[in-house]
């Protein structure tokens, strides 16, 4: 897909990123516009919703609640993709009560971008961060002893 063509019609990609998880995952489904022409349509949208997950949730997406205007209407705004202490921390849908900045979770993004490349770019730190995600949850799993510190005056062990 290249932005130097005319017309540029897109379908649906079949690539994904492979990570040895023991069933740990999400589907990325993404949604693309049907047209894009260099110089005539001049933004290229996108939307990519997770979902099918297993041992995660599918609420992977961070967002930022903004006030837009004077009025004080609130909007979302993506922010990336979620580390693992994000996932912990951030609510699924709305922020959690009084959280300063109201950081929330949702489990798709539609962005818009001034070019089909641009697009394309954002999709692949999309897969590329999604990957770390799963690939971090997993080492995450297993913990080893680091330290037994004595405090105090315990009995012996």
């Amino acid at each position: 897909m290249s932005s130097s063509s005319s017309t540029s019609s897109t379908g649906s990609s079949n690539s994904s990123a492979s990570v040895s998880s023991g069933g740990r995952g999400v589907y990325l489904r993404r949604l693309v516009q049907e047209r894009f022409q260099t110089n005539v349509i001049d933004g290229f949208r996108f939307r990519v919703e997770a979902h099918d997950n297993h041992l995660m949730p599918k609420a992977i997406f961070r967002y930022l609640r903004r006030q837009a205007d004077a009025d004080g209407n609130e909007v979302d705004e993506f922010d990336g993709v979620c580390s693992p202490p994000d996932l912990e921390e951030f609510g699924e849908g709305e922020p959690v009560a009084g959280a300063a900045p109201p950081y929330l979770r949702l489990d798709y993004v539609d962005v818009v971008f001034r070019s089909q490349s641009q697009a394309e770019d954002a999709w692949k730190v999309i897969v590329e961060d999604v990957t770390s995600l799963v690939e971090t949850l997993n080492v995450m799993d297993t913990v080893v002893e680091a330290q037994d510190l004595k405090i105090g005056d315990p009995p012996a062990i």
